[in-house]
């Protein structure tokens, strides 16, 4: 990579199957990054890094039909808040040696990054409409904004 260079890490937990909405928006962000000059592109999700985000919408992927059983779940806010606790430890872990990236989360929500971050937030429809939406979401909604607000340095809105 020349001197030039962009160097993003993105976060891609938003990509899976069926592709719609905010994991459509990322892996088409994704597409073009890894097709851009002078971008050295790398992609973090469940706790590790992936080459390639088109091996995250592969049908036989198995944490598809796991985050699919997951809504069966009864404990399923315990078992989201320690998926991201865990997504958490092990990006800090992993971004330690890293030097000279942006971290952009086009999910909301923003894990501390000791780089410059951005975040990109679709709509705000969980703040101005709560009730056209499920309490799980508001709820994770209520802390993750602020958070990411106070987190980025930059604000992508669409």
């Amino acid at each position: 990579m020349s001197e030039g260079t962009l160097k993003v890490i993105l976060g891609v937990d938003a990509i899976s199957q069926p592709l719609t909405g905010i994991g459509r928006y990322t892996f088409e962000l994704a597409q073009g990054l890894l097709q851009a000059p002078d971008i050295e592109a790398r992609f973090f999700t469940l706790g590790r890094w992936v080459k390639d985000p088109t091996e995250l919408i592969r049908s036989d992927r198995p944490s598809n039909s796991l985050r699919a059983r997951a809504r069966q779940i009864p404990f399923r806010r315990v078992l989201r808040r320690l998926y991201h606790g865990f997504n958490r430890l092990r990006f800090n872990r992993e971004v330690k040696h890293l030097e000279g990236f942006l971290y952009h989360s086009p999910n909301f929500s923003l894990i501390p990054f000791d780089g410059p971050s951005i975040s990109t937030f679709h709509d705000l429809s969980v703040i101005h409409y709560p009730q056209f939406h499920p309490e799980e979401r508001v709820a994770f909604m209520s802390r993750a904004l602020p958070l990411a607000l106070e987190r980025a340095d930059h604000l992508i809105a669409i």
